[in-house]
């Protein structure tokens, strides 16, 4: 193995042939399309990469491992693309390192919306508006 030090200003192992082998925690961008509801979200989450092979992504409220889904090697740039066991396809994006993921983005808040019992939702959203997914409409 070499080292380079290139990308993200850290040392990561490259191969005989100077490709990228990851390995550990990073930032990554994560597109998730759902073909069943057309539903697409773009996410920027920490990610745990095993000898270049994509371990686990971390959710807010939990993570995808890698028992549900197969062949995730990263390719040079440290980009991949894989369909899920349930027919979910994802893309996700090596950006940085795990350290500095959530340094510029909007921290979450409690929804402003309300739920059909008439109190407030306990979902946290970092959604510029103030609600979650599921109240988005009660902004109006």
């Amino acid at each position: 193995m070499l080292f380079s030090c290139i990308l993200f200003n850290e040392c990561i192992n490259t191969n005989q042939h100077g490709k990228n082998i990851y390995d550990g925690a990073y930032c990554a961008e994560v597109t998730y399309y759902n073909p069943n509801t057309g539903r697409e979200s773009e996410y920027t989450l920490t990610i745990v990469v095993d000898d270049n092979e994509l371990d686990r992504i971390n959710f807010p409220n939990g993570h995808l491992g890698n028992d549900h889904y197969e062949h995730t090697e990263f390719d040079w740039e440290g980009y991949l693309n894989f369909t899920s066991e349930r027919g979910y396809e994802y893309s996700v994006q090596i950006i940085g390192e795990a350290s500095g993921c959530y340094d510029d983005l909007p921290k979450a808040i409690q929804c402003l919306g309300i739920t059909k019992d008439g109190s407030r939702c306990k979902r946290l959203t970092d959604n510029p508006s103030g609600y979650c997914w599921q109240h988005e409409r009660q902004e109006d």
